[in-house]
């Protein structure tokens, strides 16, 4: 299977339900994840009844593997750090009792991030994306250095990204992601 990332839209009130439920949490990730109630009823949790109806502004959006490779391709980094980019894909509040993986951001770091994300280049991106570089860091699932059509491929979850976070800015929400 993998790591992968998904990442939703929240107002930020709808957001405050999550951020102090853990159990609201779990019913999100299974509004959003069927597959996750079917799990519970096998493994004899039985079914859930719904307290919380915290639903996204959208369906979301998924990155499937290439998180790690966009997130360096952004940053420079292969892992977390404190700048405004970072933000964007690694670091996060985590949600209260469900780990580092579940992150929410305000709508302020939201429209910082659209901004920052806004400053980026396809040259600031390319630079990062050769052999040399790409050797000096441990990105998950990708050997060193991108071809053109990998290169390509990245370039278009960017713009996915980019958009995405520029959407939410625009309309004052948060955001909710995971990484699992």
């Amino acid at each position: 299977m993998g790591l992968e990332m998904c990442m939703w839209q929240i107002k930020m009130a709808k957001m405050d339900q999550l951020i102090i439920s853990g159990e609201a949490c779990e019913e999100f990730l299974e509004a959003q994840f069927p597959g996750l109630a079917e799990e519970d009823e096998k493994e004899g949790r039985g079914e859930r009844k719904t307290k919380y109806s915290v639903d996204p502004e959208d369906e979301g959006i998924d990155f499937g593997k290439s998180w790690h490779i966009l997130h360096y391709l952004i940053t420079g980094n292969d892992e977390g750090g404190d700048s405004t980019l970072d933000f964007a894909i690694m670091v996060g509040h985590p949600v209260e009792g469900l780990g580092g993986e579940f992150c929410w951001l305000t709508p302020e770091e939201v429209r910082d991030i659209a901004n920052a994300l806004d400053g980026l280049s396809k040259e600031d991106m390319r630079k990062r994306s050769g052999k040399d570089a790409m050797s000096k860091v441990d990105i998950y699932r990708c050997p060193p250095g991108l071809g053109e059509d990998e290169f390509k491929y990245a370039m278009k979850d960017f713009r996915a990204l980019k958009k995405y976070y520029r959407d939410a800015a625009e309309k004052g929400n948060a955001m909710l992601r995971l990484i699992s």
